[in-house]
């Protein structure tokens, strides 16, 4: 792949987490958090980073082969559309085969049982729902404590645009410094 492996980002949680020991912080809890590909980067530490206290997914991509239904359902007019989907996945991956490696695929990966809680924080109008449901639905299989939000009549990225999604954000914010306060402390 020619992003950066989550390893390599985790190694720095891993040493976020000594500078926080070493500081005598009273908490040693470490989440990971990350909308849309931050979602990915945060899934994917989750996975192979030992010790993440908990996790927030906002919209995350989980699954760049990009072939579920919802693909089809939104594939333009709701702010993400496919052919932005597969132009970010062929800018990710350096060929066809590695959309199918559970590294770039976090959906595809093969055990969930040993994630910490999560957050899961969808758009009803995305692309990315179906592979968010399906995430998810793992999650809870496994016997993860997970929490799914489904927000309707917004789209991809709204977290990030207050100034046209106020209310949902305010909500979604509220939700997640819950999560987060009952998961680090």
């Amino acid at each position: 792949m020619r992003s950066p492996q989550s390893s390599a980002h985790l190694a720095r949680t891993e040493r976020v987490d000594q500078r926080n020991h070493d500081c005598g912080s009273v908490s040693s809890k470490i989440g990971v958090c990350g909308d849309s590909a931050g979602g990915h980067l945060a899934a994917s530490a989750a996975h192979d980073v030992p010790g993440v206290s908990f996790q927030v997914l906002v919209y995350p991509v989980f699954d760049l082969r990009c072939n579920t239904a919802s693909y089809k359902l939104y594939s333009d007019g709701y702010s993400l559309t496919e052919k932005q989907m597969h132009w970010y996945a062929n800018h990710f991956l350096n060929n066809e085969e590695e959309k199918s490696d559970p590294r770039a695929s976090p959906l595809l990966r093969q055990s969930f049982s040993h994630l910490p809680p999560a957050l899961c924080i969808v758009t009803g109008s995305d692309v990315l729902v179906d592979e968010n449901m399906e995430y998810v639905q793992k999650l809870k299989d496994a016997g993860v404590e997970t929490e799914l939000v489904v927000m309707k009549g917004v789209v991809h990225s709204y977290f990030v645009l207050p100034a046209f999604f106020r209310e949902n954000i305010a909500f979604s914010y509220a939700k997640v410094a819950d999560f987060i306060k009952k998961h680090s402390t």
